[in-house]
């Protein structure tokens, strides 16, 4: 009995990396809002015993209730502050815990000596207002950090599953992590794409958001790639998988995101390191502060003015902002399509004087554009095309994905056969595929064998190729070893290389073009001196090229793809790769581009200079505010109290900068015209008009772009 395969599973492998619980934070917030009722409360009581002592029993439980509400908000709320700070000790670290847990211990012992003295003020409604304000400082940084973890789990979790195709024509659903490749899944209109793969069939919508940032949708053919985190928006498709379940182009951006806000930027611990000499050195003026009062008019004021220097001198806003900025600058690139891997490389990109752009790949698609097509006589041009485009169905090949346009709705198998077309790849040719017809092979003069005749047609036809001038290069289709026809390939620019040049060379930027293509020769658009050019570099060449230019002052920003570009890139001050790269490259760089849009390398650079500025101004603002601060405590003029409300003033304001540093409309206006779009790159699905010429120029304007991605 032959069992059906709908019984089977697929055997892809279990997907990898743990299952993040990402917490409401209700009760964070139901905290800080106990935390501040008991602050103002105690703020109400304290101002008015301070003003108009009570006597008696009368004062022995009030100071009771404010000394009892300020445990009750340390040991309920603020133990956090005291788990952190020993944490602190432990690893013989200084942090910003400590700090509080410095402030807090200082008013709560300040304020009951007052109470057990009988002399000098009560300030315990401090410790209520330190447990607040950071309880606030911690809800907005996890709260940022969680919002973007939970947008990376809900964008998983609504591509983990799908519907596989048996054998038998039968649906399973079934998670996408036991996806393989080669296996065929459906998608109906309006629902995810789930696995990385060619599409089967076509024309449809397909809307890239995940990819690119923007939410029209393009048009997808059959032959095309699509990616998972894409959505279909009409029609019925069948997908079938290039990359198993788990190792999608989706789930190394999502985990790639995960870890980018974990690893700390200069910047970052920059301000770490402030926090460490900041503590002594308060701690240094408070004990001078103490001691000049103390000469002066007492101990027990001169406490009160120490520990209002402590308050206020808390570098929270150092603490607060900096990691906000960056995971505010990380998500706001991820959304579109920019994957940038650490905050220390988002300020390498800030820093960068000097942009390197590799040319195939990278400034041109991977995939030529056909410019002209002939046949020889005794040979339609459809019959051609049909042939070449049963073969293009069936490879992924590069010469048969430059003829991606050709490809028609079923030429995966040949006509009266059952079998799908077995394509044999011919190393340094091009493709061969038996059809009935014969063995027909696509490629270069690699593919011309037998007599002389073959290559004196192949030159014939070449004569006839019209559009030769610039980077055309001549392919070749023949059939039993008799050439059939000729066609001539370019290769073309990406639609927004110009202006992704000239952004860079306007704006400064010493910017070169780097290629190992020897007769490569610019656009007259790209505006770039000859000097600038550099053709014919082997990978090494390329890197020696870049250390040269660092030697030399230069911050060089590495754009690049391929496998060559690898050692250019490490030797560069940063990098990005494009996201359809090779895999070594994406590794080396700082960060990716997905959906091909090479104008997201600008809106990488503006957003990381703009955050490092937005950055660098926070931490000024903190450090002359502490200085002014410790100079009012110390002048005697600050009230501890006020203190606290002005430090909790200075953590808000640092705290919305960060969270509002892409709301800022000149932000915006200037990054409108690197609004990335999801277009086909170069240009639209190719079509051949018959001509009654046969030498006839065509109109042909390239591959779809999504093939690109492929190598």
């Amino acid at each position: 009995m032959v069992s059906c395969c709908s019984s089977n599973r697929s055997i892809g492998r279990p997907a990898n990396g743990k299952v993040r619980h990402i917490r409401s934070g209700a009760e964070d917030w139901i905290r800080l809002g106990i935390a501040a009722l008991v602050a103002g409360q105690s703020m109400a009581f304290g101002i008015a015993i301070n003003v108009s002592p009570p006597e008696g029993e009368e004062r022995a439980f009030i100071h009771a209730l404010l000394a009892g509400s300020a445990l009750f908000v340390f040991f309920v709320i603020g133990l956090p502050i005291l788990r952190n700070a020993w944490f602190g000790v432990c690893e013989r670290k200084i942090n910003l815990d400590q700090f509080f847990l410095l402030g807090i211990a200082g008013s709560f012992a300040a304020s009951l000596q007052a109470t057990l003295s009988g002399r000098g003020n009560v300030y315990y409604e401090v410790v209520a207002v330190l447990v607040a304000i950071h309880t606030l400082g911690r809800i907005l940084s996890e709260r940022r950090r969680e919002a973007a973890l939970e947008a990376a789990c809900k964008l998983r979790a609504a591509f983990d599953s799908c519907w596989k195709l048996t054998c038998c024509g039968e649906e399973l659903r079934m998670p996408v992590s036991q996806i393989a490749p080669g296996d065929k899944v459906r998608v109906r209109s309006g629902e995810g794409v789930p696995v990385d793969g060619i599409l089967c069939e076509g024309p449809v919508f397909v809307r890239e958001t995940a990819f690119t940032g923007e939410t029209f949708p393009v048009v997808k053919r059959a032959g095309d790639l699509v990616l998972a985190g894409s959505t279909l928006e009409d029609g019925v498709v069948v997908i079938e998988a290039t990359q198993y379940g788990y190792d999608r182009c989706l789930d190394h951006l999502l985990r790639s995101l995960e870890l980018a806000g974990e690893r700390k930027s200069k910047l970052q611990r920059e301000a770490d390191k402030i926090v460490e000499w900041f503590l002594p050195t308060v701690a240094g003026v408070a004990l001078l502060i103490f001691i000049g009062w103390t000469a002066a008019v007492g101990w027990d004021v001169a406490l009160i003015h120490a520990l209002t220097a402590i308050v206020v001198a808390c570098p929270c806003a150092l603490g607060l902002a900096t990691p906000l900025a960056v995971w505010q600058a990380l998500n706001y690139l991820a959304e579109r399509g920019v994957l940038i891997k650490s905050g220390d490389a988002l300020e390498r990109l800030a820093s960068i004087n000097a942009a390197v752009f590799d040319k195939t790949g990278t400034l041109s698609s991977e995939i030529p554009a056909v410019v002209d097509f002939v046949t020889t006589e005794g040979f339609t041009r459809e019959e051609v095309r049909r042939w070449v485009g049963m073969a293009q169905a069936g490879s992924l090949h590069p010469v048969a994905r430059a003829f991606a346009c050709w490809s028609v709705k079923g030429a995966t198998n040949a006509p009266g056969s059952s079998d799908p077309v077995v394509v044999e790849e011919l190393p340094g040719a091009g493709i061969s595929v038996k059809l009935p017809e014969g063995i027909l092979k696509i490629g270069n003069e690699g593919i011309l064998l037998g007599e002389s005749s073959v290559r004196d047609e192949a030159g014939r036809l070449s004569s006839l190729l019209l559009l030769r001038e610039g980077q055309v290069r001549t392919f070749y289709v023949t059939l039993n070893d008799r050439v059939v026809a000729a066609a001539a390939l370019r290769e073309t620019l990406r639609s927004d290389t110009t202006s992704t040049v000239k952004w860079f060379e306007s704006s400064g930027f010493q910017t070169y073009i780097m290629t190992g293509d020897p007769g490569w020769k610019p656009p007259s658009e790209l505006e770039l001196t000859p000097d600038r050019i550099r053709t014919g570099l082997r990978p090494e060449e390329k890197a020696a090229a870049v250390m040269e230019m660092s030697q030399n002052g230069a911050k060089v920003l590495f754009v690049g793809d391929g496998l060559n570009d690898a050692p250019a890139m490490r030797a560069a001050y940063a990098s990005l790769a494009m996201g359809g790269g090779a895999e070594l490259s994406r590794e080396t760089a700082s960060g990716e581009i997905f959906g091909g849009q090479l104008g997201a390398s600008v809106v990488a650079v503006r957003v990381a200079k703009h955050t490092v500025s937005a950055m660098r101004n926070n931490m000024r603002y903190a450090v002359i505010y502490n200085c002014i601060g410790i100079g009012l405590a110390a002048a005697g003029i600050l009230h501890p109290v006020v203190a606290a409300v002005i430090m909790l003033a200075s953590s808000v304001t640092v705290s919305w900068r960060a969270l509002n540093l892409f709301s800022d409309e000149q932000m915006q206006a200037e990054n409108q015209p690197w609004r990335l779009k999801i277009m086909p790159d170069p240009s639209p699905e190719t079509q051949f008009l018959p001509t009654q010429n046969n030498s006839a120029p065509l109109c042909c304007e390239g591959a779809s772009m999504a093939a690109q991605t492929l190598k």
